[in-house]
């Protein structure tokens, strides 16, 4: 944690995508290989509530 904690803004350029916690299978599946598969995404975070 201490380590991004000092590093958080580096951490924080990573993240393309946010998701909602409601979303977290469909985030699953565009990051794997199929039809779903977005490559554009580095990094997704879910967050709680609505995006």
């Amino acid at each position: 944690m201490n380590v991004l904690e000092r590093n958080a803004d580096d951490v924080a350029r990573i993240n393309t995508h946010t998701f909602a916690i409601a979303e977290a299978e469909t985030a699953i599946h565009r990051q794997l290989p199929g039809e779903q598969f977005d490559p554009d995404i580095v990094h997704a975070v879910l967050v709680p509530g609505e995006i």
